[in-house]
Order: C-alpha cells, then sequence, then structure tokens
C-alpha cells in the first residue's frame, strides 16, 4: 500500500452518511434498518481507526477502534432500545466532533480546551457506565429485574466508569 494512501484523509460521504444514520436510529423503523446501521457504522468507524492510526493519533485510533467494535455486525450486543439509542447519539456526537480530522480540513485535533484529549475521549465509555447503572436501578425500582447477565453487564459498566474515573478523571495532585 502506497504511504500517500495511507495518510490520506477520509472523503467526507460515508462519515456523513452515518451521522445521518445514527440520527435516524433513535426513530423505530424495522430491524434490518439497524442491521444495515451496524454494517455501516462497522465500516465507517474501522476506516476512522485505520485512518486516525496512520495519521498518527494514537487515541483516536482506538475510540475508533472501541466504536467498531460496538457496532459489529457479527457479535450482537444486547444492550436493549434505550441504550443503543443513547449509545448512537453519543456515536454521532463523537463523529460530528471528529468529522473535520477525519476528512482532513483540520491537522489536529481537540475536544475542548479544559479537556486533555484522555480525558475527552474516556467520556463515552463513562457516559455509557452510567447510563447503564441508572437504567439498572430503575429497573430495580419498578420490579423489572429479574437476569442474572443483566447484573454482570451493570458490574462490567460500572468497572468501566471506575477505569475512567481513575485513569481520566481523578486529580492526581490532590493530597
Amino acid at each position: 500500500m502506497s504511504e500517500e494512501f495511507a495518510t490520506k484523509p477520509m472523503p467526507a460521504a460515508p462519515v456523513n452518511i452515518l451521522a445521518a444514520m445514527l440520527f435516524l436510529s433513535i426513530f423505530p423503523f424495522p430491524i434490518g434498518y439497524y442491521a444495515l446501521l451496524k454494517i455501516v457504522a462497522f465500516g465507517v468507524f474501522g476506516w476512522a481507526a485505520y485512518t486516525s492510526f496512520k495519521r498518527g493519533s494514537q487515541s483516536l485510533g482506538w475510540a475508533f477502534a472501541f466504536l467498531a467494535l460496538v457496532f459489529n455486525p457479527v457479535v450482537d450486543f444486547a444492550f436493549g432500545r434505550p441504550l443503543w439509542i443513547a449509545i448512537d447519539l453519543l456515536s454521532l456526537i463523537f463523529l460530528l466532533k471528529t468529522r473535520k480530522y477525519l476528512t482532513g480540513l483540520v491537522t489536529s485535533f481537540s475536544f475542548w480546551p479544559f479537556l486533555t484529549l484522555k480525558q475527552a475521549l474516556l467520556l463515552l465509555p463513562f457516559g455509557l457506565s452510567v447510563l447503564m447503572l441508572v437504567a439498572f436501578a430503575n429497573a430495580s425500582v419498578d420490579g423489572q429485574w429479574d437476569s442474572s447477565e443483566d447484573f454482570f453487564a451493570v458490574a462490567f459498566w460500572g468497572a468501566c466508569a471506575f477505569v475512567c474515573y481513575w485513569f481520566g478523571f481523578r486529580d492526581r495532585n490532590a493530597s
């Protein structure tokens, strides 16, 4: 593969198509739409990961690789409709925030001036962790909680929240 192709930015069309599909996913559609969304998202996020790694942004590359894993069409994650809507919207925000970097309009990437890139990238799993814990608490109150598999999912997302806090958000200079 030529070096020119390896560092070439992505075209805007796949990014924009995926952004539109992620936005539309909050509305009810037949199951085929969501299967198509997973295929398109897997391809675009995988391409974005490759592009980010080749352009020297390891953190963005790993974030896009994580999203490609979540949206992979082979292994289905049964998160439930409310959590998938949250994942789709968080992925949409992340994709829109990184669109200029992916398409080559800017050469560097920054989320916000007051967050480091590492902290900003940890917001995605932290946000998903908090959403999962809130869903667990709501289901427990309503009496709908009866699956041990759901408990392990909550424990996993709780561990993710702790790891995000430990490695990205806590103040290391505090006494």
